[in-house]
Formats: structure tokens, sequence, C-alpha cells
């Protein structure tokens, strides 16, 4: 909330300022990459996750094989 008895209240906000925002022409090619990207980091994740998902089945399997618990 502006403050009325402010004597800068009028330099704070300039007429020559733009009321329309402006236009980002770059901001497609910007998402599809962040996307790209993204997509990329959700496969690197998958693979780990699944390469340690089988190490850790494949040790249960060993170690309850052997009855050592």
């Amino acid at each position: 909330m502006l403050n009325s008895t402010d004597r800068l209240a009028a330099t704070r906000y300039s007429p020559d300022m733009p009321s329309e925002p402006s236009v980002d022409t770059g901001f497609a090619e910007r998402w599809a990459a962040w996307q790209a990207r993204g997509a990329d980091n959700d496969r690197h994740t998958r693979r780990v996750f699944f390469i340690v998902a089988a190490f850790v089945i494949l040790l249960v399997a060993i170690v309850s094989g052997m009855r050592w618990w």
C-alpha cells in the first residue's frame, strides 16, 4: 500500500514505463531445452535406479540362498 503522504511517491512510478508486458521471443526454445534436459535426467535416474535395484535383488537372493540369517 502506498503512503499518500510520501513526498517521493510520484517518482516511484514513471509515466514513461511501458504498461504492456514485454514479449520474450526465446521462451519457447529455452522451455524446449529445459524439458529435454529434464527428460535426459529422468532417463539417467531411472537407469541408475534399475541397476541399483537389480543389484540389491541379486544380493538378497544370494544371501538368502546361503542361509546366513
